[in-house]
This record gives structure tokens, sequence and C-alpha cells, in this order.
């Protein structure tokens, strides 16, 4: 991938962000942007997947000063991402999800933050819910002692409550309020180093969806640059803005990500012992949930659990199961109704 030359007059930074029928999170997106952005200088870049939304028409008619590439096939976040950077001209490169707000001016202050520190090839700050409380998006590589050790964790966790979605690989919830050095960041946010991006390339585009961001910061840091986190920035991220899934398919879809991750780069061994895992979680998930059937009142939740169990077995056994998803799947698994995204 050919990363163009930072002139003397290229702006502190380009924000890419790729977009695919998100017509208004894109249009309050980039109005926050504009409204909120001081102290640093900055180019826009949207790329859009083919689009069927008028997401197009939105940005040519109120953002005219952004720079549109339009395709004609859905090619991914990764490739979108990277059709975006070869484009770029600021000396540092945001890669931003279309369902992010900016509430304060949260650009300038990663800029700041990734020239203070030199020794960081990516940084990336604070995410929050729509109501204002913090989102998990920082963490571990996945590997598959550390995934047994959390699951001897979360035996005795009868209600998670707010820390269901802070289980590993991600960090506590008190870990997300302190700046640190991170194995990886979510990909709603990341901030990279013009150099950094030359020396290792853009996102692995075989990874359609889930895990790209893990498989950057991983070669990032192989590289030997450091992966920051900040919590003195803050975005909110809506999330999934451009898909609905099952929590079913979610969860297929995500372990699908962490095992072509691991086999990537951990081999085929380490991918193994997760899969294994995943049906061994499968199993006790299973014993639960047959005890709590003879139990009066936890049948709902009994069965739930059932399902959950067959889904993890069913991924762990079907070689199709663990594929990651392509873009034809995108449009065969989301019946997302688009009038709640018009505006």
């Amino acid at each position: 991938m050919t990363i163009p030359v930072a002139s003397s007059g290229s702006p502190d930074v380009t924000v890419v962000i790729v977009n695919w029928n998100t017509r208004q999170l894109l249009k309050d997106c980039l109005a926050s942007l504009v409204e909120r952005t001081r102290g640093c200088s900055y180019e826009v870049i949207v790329v859009d997947n083919a689009s069927g939304d008028g997401s197009v028409a939105m940005v040519e008619a109120t953002f005219p000063s952004v720079r549109l590439l339009v395709n004609a096939s859905n090619l991914g976040f990764a490739a979108g991402c990277n059709l975006g950077i070869e484009k770029a001209r600021g000396r540092q490169l945001l890669l931003l999800n279309s369902d992010t707000r900016f509430d304060e001016d949260a650009l300038a202050t990663l800029v700041r933050f990734l020239d203070a520190h030199p020794e960081a090839g990516l940084v990336s700050c604070a995410l929050r819910n729509a109501d204002g409380s913090s989102q998990p998006s920082i963490g571990h590589f996945p590997r598959f002692f550390g995934a047994i050790a959390a699951k001897f964790r979360q035996l005795g966790r009868h209600d998670p409550g707010p820390w269901r979605n802070f289980d590993y690989p991600f960090l506590t919830l008190a870990e997300h309020e302190r700046e640190q050095d991170v194995d990886w960041v979510a990909g709603a946010v990341m901030l990279a180093r013009r150099e950094v991006v030359a020396q290792v390339g853009g996102m692995d585009e075989s990874i359609f969806l889930f895990a790209e961001e893990w498989d950057w910061c991983h070669r990032i840091r192989s590289a030997g640059w450091r992966i920051l986190f900040t919590p003195t920035a803050r975005v909110v991220h809506l999330g999934s803005g451009s898909w609905v899934f099952s929590e079913g398919l979610l969860n297929q879809s995500r372990r699908a990500g962490i095992f072509a991750f691991s086999r990537k780069h951990y081999g085929a061994a380490s991918a193994t012992g997760l899969q294994l895992l995943a049906a061994l979680g499968a199993g006790t998930r299973t014993l639960r949930a047959a005890i709590r059937l003879i139990a009066p009142g936890n049948r709902a939740e009994a069965r739930q659990g059932l399902r959950q169990a067959w889904q993890a077995f069913r991924w762990a056994a079907s070689p199709a199961a663990r594929q990651t998803l392509k873009s034809q799947d995108l449009e065969a698994l989301t019946p997302r109704k688009r009038d709640g995204l018009d505006g």
C-alpha cells in the first residue's frame, strides 16, 4: 500500500470514516467533529461502501469540504480504511467509526497526546455509551491460558451486572479510567502515526469484521511501538451503526475473529486451544442450564443458557461457523429498518 508523503502544508490529522448505510449517524458524527474540534488542523475522508440510503448525497450537500471515496460494493471496514489512508495528507491518521460523537475537543487532545509520546505508534481514548457510562474498549490479546483464568474468575459471578461487557479479554472498568500501555484498542477511535502505517502497512483486508484492530495493534507492537490509552479524551460510541445481529450471530462472529487472530499470530495450536475451550465452556453452560430447569422460576434463563451452549458447540465443531463474515453476510443477515436512521 502506497502512503503519500506528508508536505509542510499537510493538516495535523486526516480523519478516515468508513460508511455503510448510516446516513443520519454519519451526519451527526461529522457535525460533532466540525462543531467541537479546536486547536488542530484536519481533513476528513469518507469512504462509502456502496450505501443505498443516500449517504453520499448527504455528504455532498451538507459537508462539501469532505473528500468522498465511493466504492461500487461493500469492501469491509479494513479495506475501506486502507483506501482512505492511501489518500490521506495528514501527519497523523485517525480511523473513526460513523456512529461516534465528539462531546468535547477530543481530536486535538488525542493529537497532542500522540505528539507528546514519540514512542507511541497508536493511541485511543475513552469511549462512552449514549448514557455516559464507560464502554469497554481496551484489553489484552486473547491467549489460551488467559481465557482459562477468566473462565475460573467467572465461576462465582452470579450477577455480572455492569461487568458483563468487561470480561476477558477486556481490561476492568477501573483500568479504563487511567492512562496506560495496552495490547489493543477498539477500532471505533484509533489515531496512528503516518510513519507507523508506512512501516507496518494498513489493516488486514482478509478480516472483514471483528479482530481487524487486534491484528493491526499486534503488528504495530511487534514493530517496537507502544499502544497507549488515555481517558483525558472522550468520545461517545453508539455501536452497531451499520448492522444488527442476533446475540448468537454476534457471539459467533466475535469467536471467529478471535480464532482467525490467534491462528495468524500464535499458530494453529493456540487457535485449536481456544476452540476446545469454547466447547468446554459450552459443556459447563449446558450443565448449569440443566440444573436451572429443575428449579422453579429459572426456566427462561435456563433455556437461554441452552441456546448459548448450542451456539458455542456449533462454533467449536463447524469449520463454516468459524469463518469470518463477508459483505454478502452483512447484506443477508442485517434486516435493518433504515427509517430509524434517516434524517
